[in-house]
C-alpha cells in the first residue's frame, strides 16, 4: 500500500520517462549525440552552439542567439542576462579547445590549430565560423553537405 503522494510521484516519473523515450528516437537528438561523441563535448549547450555556428557559416551570431541556440533563451531559466551572455563565451572557449585538439589529432584541417580554433570573435557583436571551417566541422560530424 502506497500513499497518494508516492503514487502521484511515481506516475509523474513514469510520464517523464515516457516523454524522454519519445524524444530520444528523434533524428535531431541522434544528430546532437553524434556531434557530442565526435567532438568529445560533455554538455548539450556547447554542442548546440557548435551546430548553430556550423549551420550558419560567415554569419555573425550574437551572444543572445548563441544562448537561444543552446536552449538557454531568456525566460528558460532564472539567470541574470549577463550570466547567460557569459555562458556563451565559456561555451565558445571550450569549443575552441575541442576543435584545436581535433586539428592536432589530424581530424580537422590546420586552420583549427590557430588561437581562435576556427571560431572568430567579433568584439561587441558575437562569433562566427568561416564557410571552410563550417564545412570541415560538418563533414567530421558525418553530415552530408550538398
Amino acid at each position: 500500500m502506497t500513499c497518494a503522494k508516492c503514487a502521484a510521484m511515481a506516475a509523474e516519473v513514469e510520464a517523464l520517462r515516457a516523454e524522454l523515450e519519445a524524444h530520444s528516437d528523434q533524428p535531431e537528438m541522434e544528430r546532437m549525440l553524434r556531434w557530442r561523441r565526435v567532438f568529445d563535448i560533455g554538455g548539450n549547450g556547447a554542442v548546440l552552439v557548435l551546430m548553430e555556428l556550423a549551420q550558419q557559416p560567415d554569419r555573425v551570431l550574437s551572444r543572445h542567439q548563441l544562448a537561444r541556440a543552446s536552449r538557454f533563451a531568456p525566460g528558460a531559466r532564472p539567470k541574470p542576462s549577463d550570466l547567460k551572455a557569459k555562458l556563451g563565451d565559456v561555451q565558445v572557449c571550450h569549443l575552441r579547445g575541442r576543435l584545436r585538439q581535433a586539428a592536432v589529432d589530424g581530424r580537422l584541417p590546420d586552420l583549427f590549430a590557430a588561437h581562435d580554433g576556427g571560431i572568430q570573435s567579433h568584439r561587441g557583436v558575437g562569433y562566427s565560423m568561416t564557410e571552410e571551417a563550417a564545412l570541415a566541422v560538418r563533414l567530421l560530424a558525418g553530415e552530408v553537405v550538398g
